[in-house]
């Protein structure tokens, strides 16, 4: 069976005698090279849309013509048509750090301090993460071998690609701390120049350098030539909203050799509050000046607004941070819309439950019995939001030290709603 469609063809001709049009910008959808890099879909919903957009230019040794088409395909009868168009019409290319090759459209897991460690990170590659980082690591510990900042070095061969992010504002400590982190053998070093916390920005490190963009990039290029690793950036759109410098900060950071950058849309002022605003975003993915890959991060907690925004921005990747904070499966969630057009049902009481005791096992197995319980207790509240009556054994789980008692609590917890659930489909 065939898809039928009507289309139509605007054509416009621009003609001079003796006269070679000049070369027009890339349109926003374009590479700086002017290659097609994927197609905007804003109308699809109403079965209409752009398919590309493209200049013809053909020259004569005394005359020139200029062709420029817009072709509208408008849709009448369609079969599995959201696939179809996915699948037929839209094509991201090969994402890539350096040589590490990341597949056509990333998500990615944010680093998040005390949050993306071994235990959470198995997870969420279990549920599709492209590619993940370390939690943040002071290079001060790490240069003075103290024992929680080496321990943030464990990576695991199930984990790769990674990246191991550093923060600091020291020129000598973080090149060796460059060195140290070669040695641990991830894909990727990453720099935190983003983290909005009090103590970090007093310091001069994390978001506090964008008040002093030259060290910033001092400190890059310092870690770049101490390093063969590939090193990329995270950072946020400026210091405040007076200070939006983050296009020319893109521009500088690739020049003295970083590989990817990654963007948290939002002011150091702003810390989480507010909307984040990607239009830096966009607008740097699209500056012709840039060839590297551009990730966009902030607020992205659906499979729709993925969407929305990879359209909307263009954008190489996503990374996702706060969203998966006791929800692994919003990385599943979101490849299976960007593939089919289907909101995937959300994970049963089985998958929550053992996904949390997955978590604590393994987080008791790497930190210890007495850090591995505590650390785990802001994870339940995402793990089984939605639960009526959960409260009582949320208390339970965020009191008790003693991991029997807590295995128990989800043992009871699995039976309990595995019952409600089976009543309710």
């Amino acid at each position: 069976m065939g898809r039928l469609f009507y289309f139509y063809k605007i054509a416009k001709c621009k003609f001079k005698n003796n006269y070679i049009p000049k070369p027009k910008p890339p349109l926003p959808c374009h590479s700086p090279k002017g290659e097609p890099v994927h197609v905007r879909a804003a109308a699809v919903h109403g079965f209409t849309f752009n398919v590309n957009r493209f200049a013809f230019r053909r020259m004569t040794r005394q005359r020139s013509f200029e062709f420029e088409f817009v072709f509208e395909f408008s849709c009448l009868y369609f079969i599995n048509f959201a696939n179809f168009f996915k699948q037929g019409f839209v094509s991201y290319k090969m994402v890539k750090i350096g040589n590490i090759e990341l597949g056509g459209f990333p998500l990615l897991l944010a680093p998040m301090e005390d949050v993306s460690d071994p235990p959470f990170r198995a997870l969420c590659k279990e549920q599709g993460c492209d590619m993940m980082y370390t939690e943040f690591i002071s290079v001060e510990g790490l240069i003075r071998d103290a024992t929680k900042s080496l321990q943030k070095l464990d990576i695991y061969d199930e984990e790769r690609p990674i990246g191991i992010q550093i923060f600091g504002a020291e020129l000598s400590s973080m090149m060796r701390a460059a060195e140290i982190v070669e040695e641990a053998k991830p894909e990727v070093l990453d720099i935190n120049f983003g983290c909005p916390v009090k103590k970090v920005v007093n310091k001069m490190c994390g978001a506090g350098i964008l008040q002093d963009i030259p060290k910033m990039v001092e400190l890059t290029r310092a870690v770049v030539n101490s390093t063969s690793l590939p090193v990329t950036v995270k950072t946020r759109l400026g210091w405040d909203d007076s200070t939006k410098y983050i296009v020319e900060v893109a521009e500088r950071l690739q020049d003295v050799g970083i590989r990817a950058l990654s963007i948290h849309g939002r002011t150091r002022k702003q810390m989480y509050k507010g909307e984040a605003d990607w239009t830096l975003i966009g607008e740097i993915k699209n500056n012709p000046r840039i060839s590297i890959p551009i990730f966009g991060n902030g607020d992205i907690d659906s499979p729709q607004k993925a969407e929305l925004y990879r359209n909307r921005y263009g954008v190489d990747g996503i990374m996702i941070g706060r969203a998966s904070i006791g929800y692994p499966w919003i990385f599943r969630e979101i490849k299976h819309y960007f593939k089919t057009g289907e909101i995937l049902p959300p994970p049963t009481t089985e998958e929550r439950v053992g996904a949390a005791r997955q978590h604590l096992r393994h987080s008791i197995e790497w930190k210890g019995e007495r850090l591995g319980v505590l650390e785990m207790r802001r994870h339940y509240t995402n793990y089984f939001r939605g639960f009526p009556h959960i409260k009582k054994y949320r208390s339970q789980l965020v009191t008790n030290l003693e991991p029997e008692v807590l295995f128990g609590v989800l043992d009871e917890i699995e039976e309990t709603y595995c019952e409600f659930e089976m009543m309710n489909s």
